[in-house]
This record gives structure tokens, C-alpha cells and sequence, in this order.
């Protein structure tokens, strides 16, 4: 992004330089699975495909959370101390350093509290604990997670609460009895409905909100109203230029792909382009930005902010108007909402193994003793079947 943003776009004569750049980066970095995952169970395609998009979601969010803080924090330093200033070399260590203790304390604390998790779960069963309480645990536990991981840990909660989830999901949801599976699910499901009403609800009044402070804060910049043709302008090639860098990193990655999980397809590496939404995540970044005040603040500064708020918000609201709606038409064109022929042709066999089967049975029901079993009761199963 940094390249792109100083030099393509040119944007160092607004102020702008390589914080910005890379914060920018993080916030527009975190993608949203959900409006994905739901467009595609009514449109249909490979579960393969939700599932990937559901891990970057995942990745993507944790990742994006802990640059940004990172960034956040030494934008703020630079602002409120600028006679502190060091070496761009000795910043970027510092910046690896912090990503590399978030990241490590938060995946530590993951596999701690997913163990934990495990733990008690094991005990609640000896102590005949109900299925309410053993959901409930989970959800306690997540929320441990995260406050202890970021408060006095250090580390990155997202990033915990990320592995403590992928840690029960390797270990059969942390050896959960069997019977509370299906009250697991039901509870995470609702919750997650609920949650995510509330996130489509904060993302629609935050886009206009953002829209109407940064095109307030630009008409008073120095230049008035030409910052804010100019961030009007720059809005659709930002929204080119980053959906062109995401096919162009998801072919890049391809081979990696191939060699983890087999062949990915050309169609599959377009669909997984135009899938790329953007949602809540984004908007909770851009909202710290907005807010962020400092006596004796440059003209300058509220320009850049404005600017990085305004396209966050744009970027978010374009790929909902305009992704979103054409998910189901990539799906068919690419052929993707189609069932393979290979799983096409188990079915046939599947179909035909159980209808031999069947007719077999039927058979050695017909020749049995059993008078209730034998004879034209047989027929009859075999005609209703």
C-alpha cells in the first residue's frame, strides 16, 4: 500500500506518508465472511470455498486488529511527540517487534485458554453439569480470553480468542459431550444472528456518519472543497485498485493453494476476487481514527484522517453495493453454484449401491417365515420403495 498510496496515487502532497499508508492498509484488510457465507447457502457453491473465505475472515481480522493498534499507536507517538522521531529502519523494528509480541503472546494465551476450556469442560461432566453450563463456559471463556490476553498480557485478544477457537475446533469443540453439540451450535448461531443485526445496523449509520465528518473536515481544510473532489474522485480507483491487488495476490498464492489443498481453478480464484466484502471490522478502525483528537492538531493531519476515513467508509459501502449483489451471478457464470460431476456421479453410485442393497433384502424378507414379513408385504415395500 505504501508505494501505491504515496507514489501512484500521490498523496505525500496532502500529508500523507508511509504510517498512514500502512494503517490505511489495516483497516481496509479485514473482510467479512458473513454476508459471504449466506449469500452462497441460497445461491449455492463449494463448501470448500465458504470455508476459505470464512478462515480469512478469521486471519484477516486478527492480522488487521493488531497492525492497526500497532500502527494506531505509533502514529499517535508521532503526533504527540514529534521531537522523538526516529530512523524509518529503527521504526520498522520496532513495528515487527510489537507485531511479533502480539502476535505470539496472543497465540500462547489461545492455546492456554483453549486448554483450559478443555479442562473444565471434562470436569463439569464428572461433576454432571447440564448442556446450558457447558455452553455457557465456552463463552465465558472466550471473553477471559480476550481481557486477559490484551490487558495485562499485552498481547493481541483477537488473535486469542482466533486460536482458542481453531484449538476446539482440532480437539471435537474441546471434547464437548456429544449430547451439547447440538445446543452449542444453537446458542452460537443465534448469538451470532444477533450480533451480526446489531454490526449491519452500527456499519450503515458509521458509513454515513464517516461520510458527513470527513467531507466536513475537508471543506474546512486549506483548500476547501477541492479535497473533497479530490477524495470524491480518488474514491472508485482506490476500489479498482484494491480489488485488482486482491485477484492479483490471490493468483500469487495459488501454488501454495495447490499445494495445501489441491487444484484451485482460475474460476474459483475469481469468485474468491469478487468475495472479498468488507464490513464491521473496518468500520470499528475507522471509527477510532475519526474520534482521535489532539489539542494544537494540523490542518494537515485532519485532511489525511478525513481522507483515510472517507475511502475506509467507501470502500466498505462499494463492495456492499456492488460485490454483494454480484456474487450470485460470478457463481453462475463460473459455474460454481453447479454440483461437480464427480460428486455427481458418488451420488449415482451411492443411489445404486442402496438400491441394491434394498433389493436384496427384499429378497430374503420375501423367502422368511415370518408371515408378517413374507410374501405380498414384501411387494408392497418394494412397490412404496
Amino acid at each position: 500500500m505504501v508505494p501505491i498510496m504515496l507514489y501512484m496515487l500521490q498523496l505525500q502532497q496532502f500529508g500523507w506518508n508511509w504510517i498512514h499508508a500502512c494503517m490505511f492498509g489495516a483497516m481496509i484488510a479485514s473482510t467479512d465472511a458473513v454476508a459471504i457465507v449466506s449469500i452462497m447457502k441460497t445461491s449455492g457453491g463449494p463448501k470448500r470455498l465458504r470455508v476459505m473465505l470464512e478462515g480469512e475472515s478469521l486471519l484477516n481480522d486478527a492480522s488487521g486488529l493488531t497492525l492497526f493498534e500497532v500502527f494506531f499507536h505509533l502514529l499517535q507517538v508521532q503526533m504527540e511527540h514529534p521531537e522523538d522521531s526516529e530512523p524509518i529502519g529503527t521504526i520498522v523494528g520496532h513495528v515487527f517487534l510489537a507485531v511479533f509480541q502480539l502476535g505470539i503472546i496472543g497465540f500462547l494465551m489461545g492455546m492456554v485458554f483453549g486448554m483450559l476450556t478443555r479442562l473444565f469442560l471434562r470436569f463439569m461432566r464428572y461433576m454432571g453439569a447440564g448442556h446450558d453450563q457447558e455452553v455457557a463456559l465456552t463463552l465465558g471463556m472466550a471473553y477471559l480470553a480476550y481481557w486477559i490476553t490484551a490487558m495485562p498480557c499485552k498481547g493481541s485478544g483477537v488473535v486469542a480468542v482466533a486460536v482458542m477457537g481453531l484449538y476446539g475446533a482440532a480437539t471435537n469443540w474441546w471434547d464437548m459431550s456429544t449430547h451439547a453439540h447440538e445446543t452449542f451450535d444453537g446458542f452460537w448461531e443465534t448469538l451470532a444472528f444477533v450480533v451480526n443485526s446489531l454490526v449491519f445496523l452500527y456499519s450503515g449509520a458509521s458509513v454515513i456518519n464517516f461520510f458527513v465528518r470527513a467531507s466536513t473536515e475537508l471543506v474546512q481544510g486549506a483548500d476547501g472543497a477541492k479535497d473533497l473532489i479530490f477524495t470524491l474522485w480518488m474514491m472508485p480507483i482506490i476500489y479498482i485498485i484494491l480489488t485488482l491487488l486482491r485477484f492479483g495476490f490471490t493468483m500469487a498464492f495459488r501454488p501454495l493453494f495447490i499445494a495445501i489443498k489441491g487444484d484451485m481453478s482460475f474460476r474459483e480464484c475469481i469468485f474468491l476476487c469478487a468475495a472479498g466484502l468488507r464490513g464491521s471490522a473496518s468500520l470499528i478502525m475507522g471509527s477510532a481514527v475519526v474520534t482521535y483528537q489532539m489539542h494544537g492538531t494540523s490542518k494537515t493531519f485532519n485532511v489525511v484522517k478525513s481522507m483515510m476515513v472517507f475511502w475506509t467508509a467507501g470502500f466498505v459501502l462499494l463492495t456492499l453495493l456492488i460485490n454483494a449483489p454480484l456474487l450470485p451471478l460470478v457463481l453462475h457464470l463460473t459455474g460454481l453454484s453447479k454440483v461437480p460431476e464427480k460428486q455427481l456421479a458418488r451420488r449415482r453410485r451411492a443411489a445404486a449401491a442402496l438400491g441394491a442393497h434394498t433389493a436384496e433384502v427384499l429378497d430374503q424378507l420375501r423367502d422368511a417365515e415370518d408371515e408378517l414379513l413374507a410374501g405380498e408385504h414384501c411387494l408392497t415395500i418394494a412397490a412404496c420403495g
